[in-house]
């Protein structure tokens, strides 16, 4: 889904949840803004949030991709469990 927004190849009701990073400087892992959030129940929970924490964590071999096709091979062998830190108990995202 990251990589649909960042290459404008998502509908817009998607891609308006994340905030692109315009930064002119060449800073590590700065495609998109991490949101802050007031709670942790629901903040670190939604998809405005995991969704660019993740995508600066992948590679940057496989960020830099510049097709779908080319993206889809590596990121179908990423662990996102490896990821994923984060300290919860008996929420839904991490049971399923």
């Amino acid at each position: 889904m990251m990589f649909k927004v960042k290459n404008s190849l998502a509908p817009p009701y998607i891609t308006d949840l994340f905030v692109v990073s315009s930064t002119h400087y060449n800073l590590r892992n700065s495609d998109f803004i991490i949101p802050r959030f007031r709670t942790v129940t629901y903040g670190k929970h939604t998809l405005s949030y995991l969704g660019p924490v993740l995508w600066s964590k992948l590679e940057k071999s496989i960020r830099l991709s510049y097709s779908l096709e080319i993206f889809n091979k590596p990121i179908k062998q990423v662990n996102f469990n490896s990821l994923l830190v984060i300290e919860c108990k008996d929420c839904f995202l991490c049971n399923s």
